[in-house]
């Protein structure tokens, strides 16, 4: 349990909050650790991993295939780390499904992830990182959910805690109280718009994430924010030409390891620890996003040269590549985002049935739902965890 005195280490200090408890207020940079030759190794190899990632995204047209659903990828294990339950498959399918039900409230969770990101990487670069920022891009994510009691953009007015949900006496985690979380957000704000020259920037986006997640500025969603504000970080600084590396279904896979080293930053200062961690994530997640772009890449071209052997139309090209943004297809979205017919999308659809390219979801006889399943068994891999598949390019 912790914190449950004073303490102070090289990460914060400890001050009193309710019940007789005590809540984290952690220090603002600069953070001190040692470089271990361990450490430095995981930075060499996790730099060179997304360098990597970075130049296939620019050369390969799997890349422009991928961004759209790696945002996916990314908000339904973001999500799922906090206890939804939406599966990639539901995510793509009721983002297609012109009749689908409303959605759960697990799905809009991760459907307002999506949106998140997007108006993140629409708005970054004309705002910088500033804390006003931070309160937007939370209040996208949280919108409509839950009613007003988690005041979506807004700065939590109450006292959290992190635990089995049992009281706070059985918390395992406090953060500051809540009149210290607007100073300490806005040191986060001035780091990330000012970054040192001498910190790399992968250790500034561990140290970043961990700071976050231990001032826990929000209500709800911090841990959703936090794992946003990574990837935004990597694209605004150019590293990424694109949102294509999803780290959370390497987080959601090592989910006990990512807790325990947040909560061990804290405790014991053990920054090279956490840094490690994170350091490990982007390199496998990196490969695996690599070798995902070149077999999506791969597939597209494959499947475009077997229909032009088939038809010279351009819209059935159009059709295929808006699969490849989503493998569920419908008549009237795809009617709409073509901006043609119903009917020629129909034609389409029929033509795409029968060289074996889409199979009808469900038994629909109207407003029926295909979808493109070797793409979707590609997505699908890509989803878990780089350190669960083979990376490997055939």
């Amino acid at each position: 349990m912790f914190p449950d005195q004073f303490v102070e280490t090289a990460a914060g200090r400890s001050v009193p909050v309710e019940q007789g408890r005590w809540g984290f207020v952690p220090h603002g940079p600069p953070w001190d650790f040692e470089y271990s030759s361990e450490l430095v190794a995981l930075l060499s190899e996790a730099t060179m991993s997304l360098g990597a990632l970075a130049a296939t995204a620019e050369v390969y047209s799997g890349a422009r295939l991928l961004v759209a659903p790696a945002m996916r990828i990314e908000a339904v294990s973001s999500s799922r780390i906090e206890g939804t339950r939406t599966s990639l498959e539901e995510l793509l399918r009721i983002e297609r499904d012109p009749v689908a039900d409303e959605p759960s409230e697990d799905a809009r969770e991760v459907i307002n992830h999506v949106q998140a990101m997007d108006w993140g990487l629409r708005n970054l670069r004309r705002t910088g990182f500033t804390s006003r920022f931070i309160q937007a891009l939370h209040g996208v994510l949280m919108r409509a959910m839950r009613g007003s009691v988690l005041s979506p953009g807004q700065y939590r007015s109450a006292q959290v805690y992190i635990g089995s949900g049992q009281g706070m006496a059985s918390a395992s985690y406090i953060p500051a109280p809540p009149g210290e979380v607007p100073g300490l957000m806005e040191k986060l704000a001035s780091y990330l718009q000012q970054p040192p020259a001498d910190v790399p920037l992968l250790v500034q986006v561990a140290l970043v994430h961990w700071f976050f997640e231990a001032v826990h500025p929000f209500a709800d969603g911090n841990g959703r924010v936090g794992r946003l504000l990574m990837t935004l970080t990597l694209c605004a600084r150019d590293e990424l030409p694109a949102p294509v590396l999803y780290l959370s279904p390497f987080i959601e896979e090592h989910r006990q390891e990512y807790y325990d080293g947040l909560l061990g930053a804290s405790r014991d200062g053990d920054f090279a620890g956490w840094i490690a961690f994170i350091l490990r994530a982007v390199s496998v997640q990196s490969r695996s996003a690599s070798a995902t772009i070149r077999r999506i890449g791969a597939l597209h071209d494959e499947m475009r040269e077997r229909l032009r052997a088939e038809s010279r139309s351009v819209n059935l090209l159009a059709l295929l590549d808006l699969l490849f943004e989503n493998p569920f297809v419908s008549a009237p979205q795809a009617a709409r985002l073509m901006q043609v017919s119903d009917q020629t999308v129909r034609n389409l659809l029929d033509n795409l049935l029968e060289v074996g390219l889409v199979e009808q979801f469900g038994e629909r006889r109207r407003n029926r739902v295909f979808y493109a399943p070797r793409l979707l068994r590609m997505l699908q891999e890509a989803a878990r965890s780089g350190d669960r598949i083979d990376t490997r390019i055939e």
